[in-house]
């Protein structure tokens, strides 16, 4: 896990590989979309699952176009 956008391409810039990455939208630094479009490049096998409790459809159509896997908003779950 990182704290920020510019950690996360930090990391993914690495040597390591990741099969795949839960990305929020709201960071600091750099946002979940401004990291998205950098993860394409840097490392397009990695599916992207985007995340936020502030998402609208547009936001979700956004990500899905830049290159996410799927676009869920927060919190998770709901009622039993």
């Amino acid at each position: 896990a990182v704290d920020s956008g510019n950690d996360a391409l930090r990391l993914l810039r690495g040597n390591e590989s990741f099969d795949l990455v839960v990305l929020d939208y709201r960071m600091p630094n750099l946002d979940g979309l401004g990291v998205l479009r950098e993860m394409v490049s840097i490392a397009p096998s990695t599916k992207v699952l985007m995340v936020s409790a502030y998402g609208s459809i547009e936001m979700a159509i956004e990500a899905m176009s830049i290159g996410a896997h799927d676009f869920l908003r927060k919190p998770f779950g709901g009622q039993a």
